[in-house]
């Protein structure tokens, strides 16, 4: 995404922080990094392979458009940028000084290994080493860190792949409407989340929304007016999902970011509620442009919603619901019996089994699933309190950053989108295992690398733009 002017230094790290900073945002913006020293070295490689630079910011683009589409392209959409990763080394390598120093870095390789230690008392090795190997998105750091400074782009390509995603929905519901084999996918009736699985495209589209709200929100001229549409067509696209963890998490995200951008205003502006006003215009489009499309799959699935509670209530936990109200408190029982180590990476599902066993019940007449449905408590199942610490330092130092912003970049616009859309994965989270989805999981790590902190200047124009001078 092209960017203006960068702003006076009195401004270029505006966000929801104090002028002196403390010590969490100064961990986590790594001052032990020589802001002379990066710079230097992302200025070397621009020097002296400048046709390399476009071409691996040709590769990264294009990849992470294609990254948000179906399961299969996520897999290897990023592949050939990582090729030429490596093709490029040569030229890059003193870039990653400042990256091999980042502190989010550190907590995600601390979390992985964590993980794998765990395996040692793993149940189940075998779904153990599965979700392991979502590990390689500590590759996105390999394949972004040496044209961070195109972070704007980037954060564009994104936007654009879940556009593309939003329009596969609408040839969908052309589809079903018109009765066209070719472009509609099989989904229940009703819900249309396009090419995405219903609840991982609710995931990734309650994260495409946090990329548009702080422009919406906060933004100025036509950055506020793609804002306000990037929200109101992600919210019709969460609304046709029929996934109802994704619109609550959804709702959350609309509220957490009215707040911060109400704070913003009261300290940087002092002028009308602009933000409240953009606010109300996405959530009223919103809603009625989604209540025209989606209406009656809204009322149907809110009245399985509360027929399902009903029934949990009373003891019956055979629904959708009451499933997955059972996999959070068989996390939460795991993680009493094991609260320091957790059960081991994978283990899980064979962890529920073998306690339901011992209780003197057949485990083969309830719905044991593979995770816990909830993030924080598969994390604390299976890694305990070591793996949740870690797991937190993570996002609480990518968010801390995230919002921080480097010189040039602007708070109130989509520079800060990175660290809103991790908000709405974490907030997703509640009601998937966001790590363990390949597709989730892979927005999630390129969402922490685009949040690094000690990060240098966002360059305004693309790498095949001639130099200023």
């Amino acid at each position: 995404m092209p960017s203006g002017q960068p702003l006076p230094s009195s401004e270029s790290s505006a966000g929801p922080q104090a002028n002196r900073p403390g010590f969490l945002a100064r961990v986590a913006w790594a001052p032990w990094i020589s802001p002379a020293q990066r710079d230097d070295a992302f200025a070397r490689q621009h020097g002296q392979d400048r046709i390399g630079v476009g071409l691996q910011w040709l590769f990264i683009t294009g990849g992470l458009v294609a990254f948000t589409m179906t399961t299969s392209a996520t897999e290897i959409a990023l592949a050939p940028a990582l090729v030429y990763t490596f093709i490029r080394l040569n030229n890059t390598w003193r870039t990653y000084a400042s990256c091999l120093l980042q502190p989010a870095l550190w907590l995600s390789v601390a979390f992985t290994l964590w993980g794998a230690m765990s395996l040692l008392w793993s149940p189940d090795v075998e779904h153990g080493l599965d979700e392991l190997a979502m590990a390689r998105v500590l590759g996105a750091w390999v394949i972004l860190w040496p044209l961070i400074e195109y972070r704007r782009w980037f954060i564009g390509a994104l936007c654009v792949g879940f556009l593309v995603g939003n329009t596969i929905q609408l040839l969908h519901a052309l589809g079903v409407a018109l009765d066209l084999p070719a472009i509609r996918w099989d989904r229940h009736l009703g819900r249309n989340s396009g090419w995405w699985d219903p609840v991982v495209g609710g995931t990734l589209l309650t994260g495409a929304l946090g990329l548009h709200l702080p422009a919406a929100l906060m933004g100025a001229g036509r950055w506020r007016v793609m804002g306000v549409a990037g929200c109101v067509i992600t919210g019709m696209g969460i609304l046709a999902t029929g996934t109802r963890g994704a619109w609550i998490a959804a709702a959350a995200l609309v509220f957490i970011a009215l707040v911060v951008a109400g704070v913003h205003e009261l300290r940087h502006r002092w002028s009308s509620p602009k933000t409240l006003w953009a606010g109300l215009v996405v959530i009223a489009l919103t809603l009625a442009l989604g209540w025209l499309v989606a209406g009656n799959l809204v009322q149907s699935r809110l009245s399985e919603a509360r027929e399902e509670l009903t029934r949990a209530s009373e003891g019956d936990y055979d629904t959708f619901t009451g499933a997955r109200l059972m996999m959070g408190r068989w996390g939460v029982d795991a993680m009493r019996r094991e609260p320091i180590t957790g059960v081991g990476l994978g283990g899980y599902a064979a962890s529920v089994r073998a306690q339901l066993e011992r209780e003197g019940k057949d485990p083969d007449t309830l719905p044991v699933h593979d995770h816990a449905h909830n993030t924080l408590i598969q994390i604390g199942a299976t890694t305990g309190i070591v793996g949740v610490l870690l797991a937190l330092g993570v996002l609480v130092v990518s968010l801390t950053s995230g919002f921080k912003g480097a010189p040039g970049e602007r708070f109130a616009s989509y520079d800060s989108g990175p660290a809103f859309a991790l908000v709405g994965l974490v907030l997703a989270g509640g009601f998937d295992v966001v790590h363990l989805n390949s597709q989730t999981g892979a927005l999630l790590g390129v969402l922490i690398v685009l949040c690094a902190g000690a990060r240098p200047a966002p360059r305004s124009g693309d790498p095949f733009s001639r130099p200023a001078g």
